[in-house]
């Protein structure tokens, strides 16, 4: 399980995850700290994807479908 939610008052994001959840995100970022790829996504199933829960975990949150990662260049 691991879902994006922006909390009810809109001003927080909150990532509720379980271990599985732990092990997509790491895989996620992994892949741009091993491989010169901008940016990763992370999708639920209604946005063709298959890491991100659709099931809102926080009382009157709102879901993220999609969470995109960007890598940026270190200066």
């Amino acid at each position: 399980m691991l879902t994006f939610e922006i909390n009810a008052d809109g001003n927080m994001l909150e990532i509720h995850c379980d271990d599985d959840g732990i092990a997509t995100l790491r895989r996620a970022l992994s892949k741009l700290e091993k491989k010169p790829v901008e940016h990763e996504h992370l999708m639920s199933p209604s946005w063709a994807g298959n890491e991100l829960t659709e099931r809102i975990q926080g009382s009157g949150n709102s879901l993220l479908h999609q969470v995109t990662f960007y890598r940026h260049p270190t200066l």
